[in-house]
C-alpha cells in the first residue's frame, strides 16, 4: 500500500529505499523472550503490514508473557492467521482506520474499509478481542470521536481504541496535525468516551503522556525498534545510535544517548501538537551526529 502521509515509507522503513536485510525470525525472538525477563509486559508490532512477516507474528505467539498489540490493515486476516490469532490470545490484531469508508479508503486505498469489516466479522464470530487505531486528523476528528461512531465499533466487537494524534512527515500536510485548540477537545472527547463505554480500552497518544509526566519515548516508557534491529526513540523520531543485532535491550534502555534524548524532551518548549521529539527534531538529529 501507499498510504498518504504515510511515516514509515516517509522515514525510509519500508518501500523501495530500504536496502539492508531485516532481522531475521530467530533475532526477533530472541529480542521478545529478553524482553519477557525484562518484566516488559506489551510489545507493539507496526509496520508497513506486519502480517507480511507471519513468522514473527508466529514467534511473538510463542511468548506468553507479553501482549502484542499487531497494528495491521486489515487485509492478510486468511483461515491461517484466523487460526494462529485464536489459540494465542495475546496476540491482538489492531485494525487500522481513519473513519468511515470514504475517508478509509481515501488515504489507505479502495476497498480497504471493507476487508476491514470483513476481518472484525470473522473475529467476532470466534470471540476474539481486537481494537482500532484512528489517526486523528483536523478532516475527521469530528466524526471519530462521535460517541455513536465508537458505539458502532462496539458492537461489532472491538475492545481497545488508540486515538493517534497525525504527524505531518511533510509540510505539505501540516494543515491536518491537530493545533493546541484540537488536542484540548480531543481530550476531552476521549474522557467522555471513557466514561460512556467503561468496557473498552481508550487510549490517546501521544496525549496521554501528559498524566504520565511527559514524553513517554527513549526508553522512559518505551522506544521503538525499526524493521533491521535499529534501537529508535520513537517511530517518529528514526534515530538510531545502537542496533539489536549487536547488543541488548537492556542496553539500549541504559544507554547515554537515551538518557540525553530523555533530557531533550523533559526541557521541551510547549509544541503544536504530534510528538515532543518530533518536534524538538532538529535538536536530536544534532545529539544522533555528535
Amino acid at each position: 500500500m501507499h498510504c498518504s502521509g504515510c511515516y514509515a515509507r516517509a522515514n525510509g522503513a519500508c518501500g523501495s529505499s530500504v536496502t539492508q536485510p531485516d532481522l531475521d525470525t530467530a533475532k526477533w525472538e530472541s529480542i521478545f523472550n529478553e524482553a519477557a525477563q525484562l518484566g516488559i509486559p506489551f510489545i507493539l508490532l507496526a509496520g508497513g503490514e506486519p502480517f507480511l512477516r507471519y513468522d514473527v507474528i508466529e514467534a511473538a505467539s510463542r511468548v506468553r508473557d507479553i501482549i502484542f498489540p499487531v497494528f495491521t490493515n486489515g487485509t492478510r486476516i486468511d483461515d491461517d492467521c484466523l487460526s494462529l490469532l485464536d489459540r494465542s490470545r495475546n496476540v491482538i490484531p489492531i485494525f487500522s482506520l481513519e473513519g468511515d469508508a470514504a475517508k478509509t479508503d481515501v488515504r489507505r486505498g479502495e476497498g480497504v474499509y471493507a476487508a476491514v469489516q470483513k476481518a472484525m466479522s470473522r473475529l467476532q464470530e470466534k470471540g476474539i478481542l481486537f481494537g482500532v487505531s484512528i489517526t486523528v486528523t483536523t478532516e475527521n476528528m469530528q466524526a471519530v470521536t462521535d460517541p455513536s461512531y465508537i458505539s458502532n465499533l462496539r458492537n461489532m466487537g472491538c475492545g481497545l481504541a488508540f486515538f493517534v494524534e497525525y504527524v505531518p512527515v511533510s509540510e505539505q500536510t501540516e494543515h491536518l496535525a491537530l493545533d493546541k485548540e484540537d488536542l484540548a477537545e480531543l481530550g476531552n472527547a476521549v474522557s467522555a468516551l471513557r466514561g460512556d463505554m467503561s468496557d473498552m480500552v481508550i487510549l490517546s497518544f501521544p496525549g496521554d503522556e501528559e498524566a504520565m509526566g511527559g514524553c513517554l519515548a527513549s526508553g522512559r516508557g518505551f522506544f521503538h525498534i525499526n524493521s533491521v534491529g535499529g534501537a529508535e526513540p520513537c517511530p517518529f523520531s528514526p534515530y538510531a545510535k545502537y542496533n539489536l543485532k549487536s547488543c541488548s535491550v537492556l542496553d539500549v534502555l541504559q544507554s547515554g544517548y537515551f538518557a540525553e534524548l530523555r533530557e531533550i524532551a523533559k526541557n521541551a518548549d510547549t509544541h503544536n501538537g504530534g510528538c515532543t521529539l518530533f518536534q524538538e527534531r532538529n535538536k536530536v538529529a544534532t545529539l544522533y551526529a555528535g
